[in-house]
């Protein structure tokens, strides 16, 4: 049998949820197959495409180039999209589809080989109505088609040997669907521990690095520094001042934790009695005596008068220089402002270059990028003691970085996270198109965190996985991206998958309290309360204490029937709370909150109630005690407090949807069926909305 072999390029397409609609209306899900088909089919000869066979409600095609799969797969969305836009949303069709260009076989009539397996993978990465593509796809119709085409990484595709980069291709709605989307799932239970989750950690960035730099260091971290006299260039004029500049300098260091400042006496009598020749023998009788950084520097008059200072860091083993600052000052009076000046700079280099204790692997790639601003860094680092402590303030140290050094790709990368955390998406999305103009003077890792950055934007959790698994690759081991991997595989529900991730960093006692509570929270919704509980327990020495793990020991307690524990516990988040600033009916709510999402509902009426006794004008207290009373089954109860949140906010959604489902409960018909409209006016796409149609549905012929 003849076999003919050529280059081709394949795609997949597969529609969404037609399995699903298949068991709610097969009926239905016939005639939307049946209008999938005429749409898409009348679409494929527009660019040459072959049919190669279809498999329900996919089809596997080949055509001649990589561009005519990608203009006709970009026509196929168009037109899906037009059509959804004029029909109900049981009727909208959505297909995913991939495309790869490769070597195909094709053998009476039949077209095989590694081509068509990598392009069938890929059609399941896309998102629904997507398009994603192999590189080689990629790198054909770049610049060719009117749409960004987006790098989202190496995906490790089923039964291919070697993994793929995958890109996919930006249509023009789909940045304003995804917009849209983001808060959907802030609307499930599990994400609400997501969300207390994200709200500490989400943009940790260099929280080891505060332990690193502001822990006592053990003698053998401490770094020797001497301070050698300042060589006098104009002698007849300066040469006074060289002692004083030493004594100046020594000063400005004498007492920086990890830092040893070497006595300037003694540091001068070891050179004049070495008697160095030239530099070179001056450092090795310095290195000699085991001094490990040494400032070196010269003093001259300007011409325009006054004197310049210059002051170089270097290490004296090997002569390196690490850097050089200076200033000119009009006259001596100005000395000891201008070391002060100088002394900060040098200061900061060694807070970020060597002081923590050994260029730690979880910090070095915030810090690689060699132009950085060592300001801006340390402006970095600032904000990074709030996001560590799970305190809010960390937004304006950010954004002084990025002033202070535009190119620090870091501080744009997690600034973005917070402003996604607190709703801010357009701005999120302005800093990240300009992220997008320097991705290609970002290094390799910083490159990856951009997408990272991107699918934290846009919602895509299966991307951020992808991306933060793709940043391990150049940071093996990093702490930082173990705990955010944790987290996203956590949203996804692959609790044992996140207890992977972040086991060795609970092991090394990480002093990061949050990864405790994500390895719990993990072993809460696998049924391993004592897991769970001992987990908590072990983090209680690390400082800060996160807020929510109180919170989930007093859960936890509750459910262990010792309720003193739990009290305990209760009282203690309380204490919390109040150190980051909040109310105590504030912390009510929030343990309410965390008490209804673990099924706690009994106790989250209680703390509820506490709130409401205090602020009943606070619309998301009532809300919140509305549906705890609806989960006890106390409908009468649920519906007085929602009609007091909608009354002070009619755009709570959920008081809206609560509000109909207690009304239905109750048999008022007539104020369920408004009230299930009330909550279709404000949320008309997510699945509590497809619940509001029914109900609505199933009640109206009866009115």
């Amino acid at each position: 049998m003849q076999e003919h072999r050529r280059l081709a390029a394949i795609m997949f397409t597969d529609m969404v949820g037609f399995s699903s609609l298949t068991h709610r209306n097969e009926a239905l899900a016939l005639e939307v197959l049946k209008e999938h088909w005429r749409i898409i089919r009348a679409v494929f000869p527009l660019f040459g495409g072959k049919e190669i066979r279809s498999m329900g409600d996919g089809v596997f095609l080949e055509f001649a180039s990589a561009l005519d799969a990608a203009q006709c797969a970009i026509r196929i969305q168009q037109t899906l999209q037009d059509h959804n836009s004029g029909v109900e949303p049981e009727r909208q069709i959505l297909v995913r589809i991939g495309i790869h260009l490769g070597d195909v076989v094709e053998t009476a009539g039949n077209v095989n080989g590694d081509g068509v397996n990598i392009a069938a993978r890929i059609e399941p990465l896309a998102a629904p109505g997507g398009i994603c593509v192999s590189e080689d796809v990629a790198r054909q119709i770049q610049n060719k088609i009117d749409l960004p085409v987006q790098k989202l990484g190496l995906g490790d595709l089923k039964n291919i040997s070697l993994p793929v980069t995958i890109f996919r291709i930006i249509l023009p709605w789909e940045k304003r669907l995804s917009l849209d989307l983001l808060s959907f799932p802030f609307r499930r239970r599990k994400v609400q521990v997501w969300v207390a989750i994200t709200g500490i950690a989400s943009i940790i960035v260099v929280g080891v690095f505060l332990i690193r730099l502001f822990s006592s260091p053990s003698s053998s971290n401490i770094q020797r520094l001497g301070i050698l006299r300042f060589q006098s260039l104009t002698p007849e004029s300066t040469s006074h001042l060289s002692p004083m500049l030493q004594s100046l300098f020594v000063e400005q260091f004498i007492g920086v934790e990890g830092l040893g400042v070497v006595d300037p006496l003694s540091l001068n009598n070891l050179i004049d009695s070495s008697r160095p020749q030239h530099d070179e023998e001056l450092l090795r009788a310095v290195s000699a005596a085991q001094v490990s950084l040494v400032i070196d520097g010269s003093i001259s008059t300007s011409p325009g008068g006054g004197y310049n200072i210059q002051a170089k860091l270097l290490d004296p083993s090997t002569g390196t220089i690490s850097l050089t600052q200076s200033e000119t000052i009009a006259g001596e009076s100005e000395l000891p402002h201008a070391v002060s000046a100088i002394s900060s700079s040098i200061l900061g280099f060694l807070q970020l270059r060597l002081l923590p204790g050994g260029k730690d692997k979880d910090l070095r790639p915030w810090i690689a990028h060699k132009s950085v601003n060592i300001e801006a860094v340390n402006a970095f680092i600032q904000a990074s003691q709030f996001i560590y402590r799970g305190e809010p303030g960390e937004e304006k140290y950010l954004r002084r970085a990025i002033e202070l050094d535009s190119m620090f790709i870091p501080a744009r990368i997690w600034l973005i996270s917070g402003m996604v955390r607190r709703g801010q998406l357009q701005e999120a999305n302005e800093q990240y198109r300009f992220l997008q103009s320097i991705e290609s003077t970002a290094n390799p890792f910083d490159a990856t965190m951009i997408e990272w950055a991107h699918a934290y934007i846009t919602g895509d959790v299966p991307a951020q996985a992808r991306a933060l698994l793709r940043a391990l690759e150049f940071s093996p081991g990093n702490n930082i991206l173990l705990y955010n991997l944790g987290r996203v595989r956590f949203i996804l529900e692959d609790y044992r998958g996140a207890i992977e991730a972040v086991t060795q960093t609970i092991a090394m006692k990480w002093p990061m309290s949050a990864t405790y509570y994500l390895a719990a929270e993990c072993h809460y919704w696998l049924g391993e309360y004592d897991a769970a509980k001992h987990v908590l327990e072990s983090s209680l020495t690390v400082q800060p204490v996160y807020m929510n793990v109180y919170g989930l020991l007093s859960l936890l307690s509750l459910n262990g029937e010792d309720s003193a524990e739990a009290l305990r516990y209760e009282d203690l988040f309380y204490r919390r709370s109040v150190e980051l600033g909040s109310s105590q009916e504030d912390a009510s709510a929030l343990l309410g909150s965390l008490s209804a999402s673990h099924g706690f509902h009994l106790n989250a009426v209680r703390l509820y109630k506490r709130a409401v006794a205090t602020r009943p004008s606070v619309p998301s207290f009532q809300q919140g005690l509305g549906q705890a009373l609806a989960q006890t089954g106390d409908y009468h109860g649920a519906i007085e407090a929602c009609r007091q949140a909608v009354l002070l906010d009619s755009t709570l959604s959920d008081a809206q949807l609560v509000l109909a489902l207690a009304l239905d409960k109750t048999r008022d018909t007539t104020l369920a069926i408004r009230h299930y409209k009330q909550f279709l006016l404000l949320d008309s796409t997510s699945s509590d909305a497809d619940l509001a149609r029914r109900q609505v549905e199933l009640l109206s012929p009866t009115h």
